[in-house]
């Protein structure tokens, strides 16, 4: 979602599967400011001991630099 376009698009499923299964990430755009590149790499972590928590995740610089004056929407 971040580059609009689908990751390994140049990739057959199979060869897909095996850039994941071999902990490759998908490639990024060298203009992603850092802290967003960390963010989708911490998240695409193989080993889910390695991922950060949902809690941790909401203090990463990518979050919380987001803009907090978008509407809620309320529930009725």
């Amino acid at each position: 979602m971040i580059t609009a376009a689908l990751p390994y698009s140049n990739l057959t499923w199979f060869g897909a599967v095996a850039e994941v299964r071999e902990g490759k990430m998908p490639m990024m755009p060298e203009q992603l400011p850092n802290y967003c590149r960390e963010f989708v790499q911490i998240c695409l972590q193989k080993n889910p001991l390695n991922r950060p928590t949902a809690s941790q995740l909401l203090h990463h610089p990518f979050i919380a630099c987001a803009n907090t004056n978008v509407p809620h929407s309320r529930r009725r």
